[in-house]
């Protein structure tokens, strides 16, 4: 596989920072966000309880299950983005994450991490050489 599986994951790892319980901690870059069009509205109480790992590996899999991945391929490569602190999510945190959309954020945000996923996916030429 060569070289290229750690850089697509290196550049993949931290994608779920794209969302807005990661976002607003950062205020100056939040406003930034928010004139690129990824409204944030209020702080979520509940930011805490989706670490940036999580959504990262919703958007992985996501993205790989629409390109024809079985999901247990997908899964076993999103993991990794999902657990990139030390710890992967329990199942049930993993199950509940794409129904928390104040902290994933709308489609905007959505289609911002695939694009993101997808600039890295074919700058490294991951796709067509990853195993699946």
């Amino acid at each position: 596989m060569g070289g290229f599986l750690p850089r697509w994951l290196a550049g993949v790892h931290d994608v779920g920072k794209l969302s807005p319980a990661f976002a607003c901690q950062v205020p100056a870059l939040a406003d930034r966000m928010h004139l690129c069009g990824l409204r944030i509205g209020s702080v979520p109480a509940n930011r805490r309880t989706l670490p940036h790992g999580l959504p990262g590996q919703v958007a992985l899999e996501r993205f790989l299950r629409q390109r024809g991945w079985p999901v247990k391929i997908a899964r076993s490569y999103s993991i990794v983005v999902g657990s990139h602190h030390g710890r992967p999510p329990s199942g049930t945190e993993s199950d509940a994450a794409p129904f928390l959309g104040s902290l994933l954020g709308e489609r905007t945000w959505e289609r911002s991490r695939e694009e993101l996923l997808c600039h890295v996916t074919e700058s490294v030429g991951a796709l067509e050489r990853l195993p699946h």
